[in-house]
C-alpha cells in the first residue's frame, strides 16, 4: 500500500535531475537507489555531444528518460550550445519534441 507521504517521496525523487558537470552527466536517482545516468560530452567551444542515456530496468516506463532529455536540451539551449546526438533514445526525443527546441541547433549523427 503506498501512503500519500509515500507518493509524494516518489514523485519528488523521480523529478529530481541533478546536473553534474564534472562528470559530465544529467542523474536521476530512481527509488530503488540506482542511478539513471544521461552521458555528455563538451568541449571548450559551444558544442555538446549527447553520447547516451541509462535507466535502470526499475525505473523503466515512468518518464525518467523523457525527464533527462529535457533537461539536456533545456541546458543545451540556456547556455546557447549546438547539440550532436549520438544516441538512439535521445535522437527520437527531438524528432518527437524539435517543436520545443525549434531555435537550438541539433545534429544528429547515430552511428
Amino acid at each position: 500500500m503506498i501512503t500519500r507521504s509515500g507518493l509524494r517521496a516518489f514523485t519528488s525523487v523521480v523529478n529530481r535531475v541533478i546536473h553534474n558537470v564534472a562528470k559530465q552527466q544529467f542523474v536521476v536517482t530512481c527509488p530503488s537507489g540506482e542511478d539513471a545516468v544521461l552521458r555528455y560530452s563538451k568541449d571548450d567551444s559551444t558544442n555538446i555531444t549527447f553520447l547516451h542515456t541509462n535507466v535502470p530496468e526499475t525505473c523503466q516506463g515512468q518518464g525518467v528518460g523523457k525527464k533527462l532529455a529535457e533537461a539536456a536540451f533545456r541546458y543545451a539551449y540556456e547556455q546557447h550550445l549546438t547539440v550532436v546526438v549520438k544516441c538512439h533514445y535521445l535522437a527520437n526525443f527531438y524528432k518527437k519534441n524539435h517543436e520545443k527546441f525549434h531555435n537550438l541547433q541539433v545534429l544528429i549523427s547515430l552511428d
